[in-house]
């Protein structure tokens, strides 16, 4: 029962993100990763502070320690798929940043104690053969944004854990909010030093990446309580198919053979 209460809200995330996958490349390489990010995070903070008032619970919280380092973590994976998308297509970056599932079994056997059989083992290997195929390994700046797309499934996998452990106690609202304020505090020096100023247009475009992307964060958030880690994780793999017909339509990207080729392989691991 829990999983089919849970599900839907982490669907209704997964679109929330892909909108906001193709906002962030829609805005190009020309603004500041650090930009793009404060605009994300500082907005959405002041509003779920304003949500966090109006619902009576506090910012403050005894376990504040594990809700700055789940945000430390949201963070890290937040700017490593920004800085990819919009230098490489955006199907690859959606399936490798995308491919959280992948580590978030193995962290979920680790720390919360579910477990994985044989069958399951068996897939998480292939999983990782069509991820090495998508990759195609090089030791060149070619290969940067690839690498950053993966950092970017490892980071959010390692969130998967701490934020299952604090919805036990601590309300989704209040979880998000750590999260965007961690993330406003550590992009505002690369703001300030970048001597960057957006124009109208990319405030509007920004302005709708922090619209989607806290929805979607909520939802998840939201998901992750109802539904085990192994699963919810997995749910969101809905974006990738949003994200090559948004890549075909807008920037006439089609995924090569090898793409193809490995995304059967991950989605035959993960599924």
């Amino acid at each position: 029962m829990a999983l089919r209460e849970g599900m839907p809200s982490i669907f209704v995330s997964a679109v929330c993100f892909s909108v906001t996958t193709m906002l962030v490349k829609a805005a190009g390489p020309g603004i500041p990763v650090a930009w793009v990010a404060f605009m994300r995070c500082a907005p959405a903070f002041l509003f779920l502070y304003w949500l966090l008032r109006r619902r009576d619970l506090a910012l403050a919280s005894p376990r504040w320690q594990s809700l700055a380092l789940r945000g430390g973590l949201g963070v890290a994976a937040m700017c490593s798929q920004f800085w990819a998308l919009p230098r490489m297509p955006l199907a690859n970056t959606i399936l490798l940043s995308q491919s959280t599932p992948i580590f978030a079994s193995l962290w979920a056997v680790l720390f919360l104690e579910e477990i994985l059989d044989r069958s399951s083992v068996a897939c998480i290997g292939l999983a990782f053969a069509g991820v090495y195929v998508i990759l195609r390994p090089a030791l060149d700046y070619a290969a940067a944004p690839a690498a950053a797309a993966l950092a970017s499934a490892f980071f959010a996998s390692l969130a998967f854990a701490p934020v299952k452990s604090l919805t036990r106690d601590e309300p989704p609202l209040r979880i998000v909010a750590y999260f965007m304020l961690v993330g406003s505090l550590a992009f505002l020096p690369g703001v300030l030093a970048s001597a960057y100023l957006p124009t109208g247009k990319e405030f509007l475009l920004m302005g709708g990446v922090c619209l989607s992307a806290t929805i979607g964060q909520m939802y998840l958030t939201e998901g992750i309580l109802l539904a085990p880690v192994t699963r919810a994780s997995t749910a969101s793999f809905v974006i990738l198919l949003l994200n090559i017909l948004g890549g075909w339509a807008f920037w006439g990207e089609v995924p090569d053979a090898w793409t193809w080729a490995g995304s059967l392989l991950v989605s035959a691991g993960i599924y």
